[in-house]
């Protein structure tokens, strides 16, 4: 966040925008990795261990911060992908962050378009 208020004058933003962009990221990253972490599945106790942790909620915290409400897009966007694949290839077991990475990607150069089309869509 201090790195943001240093560029921002370069960038030509104001100290009250540069603010505002930081506490929407910080917002961001809350909500996605704070309901991504809310709604995990339980842990079965005869089930393996979770090898890498939480690495799918720092991930979605990231794109919390970059992608601000379009976060939500890129995990509908990555669900979507890996649960197509998984039927695709008849696994039940996929990791799910090339996914969610994917759905990141998408929701950063499309993410606009597809809202609005979905807008359009739905009448509104």
């Amino acid at each position: 966040m201090p790195l943001a208020f240093l560029l921002a004058p370069a960038l030509g933003l104001s100290f009250l925008e540069s603010l505002k962009g930081s506490l929407l990221a910080a917002g961001g990253v809350a909500l996605a990795g704070g309901l991504y972490w809310a709604f995990r599945p339980a842990p079965e106790e005869d089930e393996e261990p979770v090898a890498m942790g939480y690495g799918d909620v720092k991930l979605l915290g990231a794109l919390g911060a970059w992608l601000g409400p379009y976060a939500f897009l890129a995990l509908f966007l990555g669900v979507f992908a890996g649960a197509l694949l998984g039927l695709l290839l008849g696994q039940r077991k996929l990791p799910f962050g090339p996914y969610l990475a994917l759905g990141g990607v998408v929701a950063f150069f499309y993410g606009e378009a597809i809202w609005g089309a979905y807008l359009r869509f739905l009448g509104v």
